[in-house]
């Protein structure tokens, strides 16, 4: 059967794109230009393939359940700030941040109007070929680069930097999920995650470097519970855990000695990393990270304005769509959407995804069902981009601050 005729092939074709999109046209850009708006098309793409047509076509409209109630109502609440609230400050395109919202409301009616999601082998097959393709040709542009590793690495398309290092975690959790069949599959996963460091390196982003530590964290703790619930000797369980730890240090311990220019960029982003957590917490016996020096101040003066406000709407529902840029999600979003909005925001990004990834009941699930597993290992990674992005300087705004929350979600 072809497969973008067979339903849950062309969903799992669907996520691949909705998840990869900004990176795989950021990508393409470097080779043909800005002709074409790649990233919104492959977006939207993504979200006409998840639909699942068969189901309206027999009238059976997406299920308003309240997990799908509650994504509406606050993506509807974003929208009423933006028509009515939103400040001089909001310096994006209007059209640009209207689209986002209407994709984000998008994606949930798609993800909503399908029963289950079945195939995610497939899902995981897809994106893991996207993604070394998309890795092969970033690195093809960073070597033919004289100065790859001096400073941070910009695309002559003029891709956000930043954005590529964070994009590129999903390329990572995807890795971690993959499991091929064949020596030569390995050695290919191997030598992507080889590239993917290097990348990330070029690429100086923190914030998506201490994601993809965080996932390896959760992805090995998570393995090794499932392991244990499916009563697998314990000594096997934690035997796999140590290969895996060793196969990662070894590929590390390869790109840190072998790849040229990349040792020094790798210290150098070690103490750019703790110079910057000491700034925050007021020590300078390292000298004094601007990222950070600024991220003080900021926090500094919205903690004020939130504070001192004594207006009942705004403590309740905020000051508006973009007051100013705090560079602390969760703070911003405690100073535009005040306290109700707040509540909803941290819950859809955050709590519930740490909820559902401590849950006894779907590990036991995912103990006894290799679909499932798989599902829920997927749902364990995309919550940590969902959540790492609080500790990145983003914005409460995006498709990308909400793409990992809403699919989260749904695959719970």
């Amino acid at each position: 059967m072809n497969e973008l005729k067979d339903i849950r092939d062309r969903q799992a074709w669907g996520i691949a794109f909705v998840i990869f999109g900004v990176l795989l046209g950021n990508t393409i850009y470097e080779f043909f230009g800005r002709g074409i708006d790649l990233v919104n098309l492959f977006m939207l793409l993504g979200v006409v393939l998840i639909i699942d047509y068969n189901r309206l076509l027999h009238l059976q409209l997406p299920g308003l359940k309240k997990k799908t109630l509650i994504l509406y109502a606050f993506q509807f609440f974003i929208l009423f700030l933006f028509v009515f609230f939103r400040h001089e400050l909001a310096t994006g395109s209007v059209s640009a941040d209207m689209a986002y919202i209407f994709f984000a409301i998008a994606l949930i009616t798609a993800m909503a109007s399908n029963s289950s999601f079945l195939r995610w082998t497939k899902v995981i097959k897809i994106s893991f070929f996207l993604s070394t393709g998309i890795l092969l040709v970033i690195t093809y542009v960073l070597f033919t680069n004289g100065n790859v590793f001096n400073g941070r690495f910009r695309f002559s398309s003029g891709a956000d930097p930043l954005q590529m290092g964070v994009g590129l975690t999903s390329c990572f959790a995807v890795f971690l999920l993959y499991e091929g069949r064949s020596i030569w599959d390995r050695i290919l996963k191997m030598l992507d995650i080889g590239l993917l460091i290097i990348a990330e390196f070029a690429f100086s982003c923190r914030t998506a470097i201490f994601i993809c530590l965080i996932m390896l964290i959760i992805w090995l703790i998570q393995r090794f519970r499932i392991n244990l619930i499916s009563q697998k000797a314990a000594y096997k369980a934690f035997l796999n855990l140590l290969y895996a730890i060793f196969g990662f240090f070894v590929i590390f311990c390869i790109v840190y000695n072998f790849v040229p220019g990349i040792k020094n960029t790798i210290d150098s982003m070690g103490e750019y990393m703790l110079r910057g957590v000491l700034t925050l917490y007021g020590n300078y016996s390292m000298g004094i990270d601007e990222s950070a020096s600024t991220r003080v101040y900021t926090q500094k003066a919205a903690l004020d304005l939130i504070l001192n406000e004594s207006n009942p709407l705004k403590i309740l529902f905020g000051h508006g769509y973009m007051t100013m840029y705090v560079d602390v999600p969760l703070l911003q979003a405690l100073l535009d959407f005040g306290c109700i909005g707040w509540v909803l925001y941290a819950y859809i990004v955050i709590f519930n995804p740490i909820r559902t990834i401590l849950s006894r009941e779907k590990i036991e699930r995912a103990s006894e069902n290799k679909d499932y597993c798989l599902q829920y290992m997927a749902f364990s990674l995309l919550a940590v981009t969902a959540i790492g992005k609080q500790l990145s300087s983003a914005l409460p705004y995006g498709h990308d601050v909400y793409l990992g929350a809403i699919l989260c979600w749904f695959l719970a």
